[in-house]
């Protein structure tokens, strides 16, 4: 795999807050790669007895502010979005 998916990061993460459901968002270039991120989450499941249910938003999506309407009728514990840029506020641009 090219791409770091800081899986180590989000594993930790979701132990950390104890998610349960979450939802997964990766924008086209990225989706080939979802079936990588399930597996280390069902291995984590399984090793650490965790309880963590993926669900993969397969919806198209545009940048970053690209988040899906009506997400909070799934009653998600995390959203996880990959492949989007910080932006930073640059001084004297309006």
């Amino acid at each position: 795999m090219n791409y770091d998916l800081e899986l180590e990061k989000l594993k930790s993460y979701l132990k950390e807050h104890n998610c349960k459901t979450i939802v997964l968002q990766f924008p086209d270039g990225l989706k080939v790669f979802a079936d990588k991120v399930i597996d280390e989450l069902d291995k984590m499941n399984q090793e650490e007895g965790t309880d963590v249910m993926p669900i993969i938003w397969f919806g198209t999506c545009f940048g970053a502010c690209d988040i899906p309407l009506g997400l909070n009728q799934f009653k998600t514990d995390l959203f996880v979005q990959w492949g989007h840029n910080v932006f930073n506020r640059v001084e004297g641009w309006k």
